[in-house]
């Protein structure tokens, strides 16, 4: 099951504080150890992207199960779990809405798509076709056309990231 959270993006907010209501979310989804007790194991990364409206970082989530879900067994845990971290944004008062969250069931024989999605095999270095800078297409923009503003971003991002873990795996997703 693939999973993707995001939270509300906004032209005045700083990354920092941005990253750290994702982290309070996903901290108050797995409140108890439910999502963990749920799942085999899992692969999660904190994507950041730079639209025109301001950041947009938002998590991209590989749920592993060992035991095969059904359909109906699959949507469930899907809305339960979209319910949760909605639920979870409204106590936290951090904005983010049902448009924002996407879960997917990912058949087995297409695992490696899903993998790569994840992992990012697929590093972008010019913008999106949406005009979303990636951090490698702002790289490329600072060092490569010595674009000041990229540069600035870029620092922003290195200050808001430093210390923290943008990308986890554990439990049968963990390499050994």
């Amino acid at each position: 099951m693939l999973w993707t959270y995001t939270i509300a993006s906004s032209p005045d907010r700083a990354l920092g504080p941005m990253l750290r209501d994702l982290t309070k979310l996903m901290t108050a989804v797995n409140a108890s150890g439910w999502l963990s007790s749920k799942v085999d194991g899992y692969a999660r990364v904190i994507e950041i992207e730079r639209p025109v409206g301001g950041w947009h970082p938002h998590g991209h989530v590989l749920l592993c199960f060992q035991n095969r879900m059904t359909r109906t067994e699959a949507r469930a845990f899907a809305l339960t779990l979209r319910d949760r971290y909605l639920a979870a944004a409204n106590r936290l008062g951090i904005s983010a809405s049902t448009m924002g969250q996407h879960v997917r069931l990912v058949p087995v024989e297409q695992i490696d798509v899903a993998v790569r999605y994840v992992t990012k095999q697929h590093v972008l270095t010019k913008p999106k076709a949406d005009g979303s800078a990636t951090l490698s297409s702002l790289t490329m923009d600072a060092y490569t056309r010595g674009d000041a503003d990229a540069l600035d971003l870029l620092h922003e991002v290195e200050g808001a990231t430093y210390g923290k873990q943008l990308w986890r795996t554990a439990g049968i997703c963990k390499p050994s």
